[in-house]
């Protein structure tokens, strides 16, 4: 059976911090480090960190294509696993860029790159990065109703209705998987 983890899972019991319930409950949003919570929309980091651990091994490439405040890559690095972000919004690229590398280890490769992710050329990145495959890909898309991240007509959040929103969304996943 291949490994897909770091895990040892003859003495699974014995972590404390795997959840192993199919109902995850946080008790507090982990605020550490860069976890802040202040970008509109993000998720709590424990969830990417659950899954990093369960479904891949340090050294491996995580992919988020709607990087937003960076709660997936900031994870990723902690974990030791590469990641590569792509995010619609140079403001909040700028945002992460100056944050992001502030993280105890500088050795997980970390790129945030600016661009569409229905359409930006995820093989010419990945080429350019040596990477063969992704080992993992963390899809946290904007809200279509709910927040209205930016003022960008490509921005899922600007669909003016579900069907343009699931149609967009469905364009991502074509382009990334």
């Amino acid at each position: 059976m291949p490994k897909y983890n770091d895990l040892d899972m003859s003495n699974w019991k014995e972590y404390s911090d795997i959840l192993t319930d199919t109902l995850w409950i946080f008790d507090r949003r982990d605020n550490t480090g860069l976890h802040k919570g202040h970008y509109h929309g993000n998720f709590i980091p424990q969830i990417p960190n659950q899954l990093f651990r369960r479904y891949t091994k340090k050294g491996e490439w995580i992919l988020d294509p709607f990087a937003g405040g960076g709660t997936s890559l900031i994870e990723a690095k902690r974990l030791g696993r590469n990641s590569i972000g792509i995010e619609l919004s140079e403001k909040t690229i700028s945002l992460l860029d100056k944050d992001i590398f502030k993280e105890e280890s500088n050795e997980p490769v970390c790129r945030i790159i600016n661009g569409d992710s229905k359409s930006i050329d995820i093989e010419r990145i990945t080429s350019n990065e040596g990477i063969e495959k992704v080992q993992f890909l963390i899809f946290h898309p904007p809200y279509w109703d709910i927040i209205k991240f930016s003022d960008d007509k490509d921005d899922l959040s600007n669909s003016n209705t579900l069907d343009v929103f699931i149609d967009s969304f469905g364009k991502v996943i074509d382009n990334t998987c």
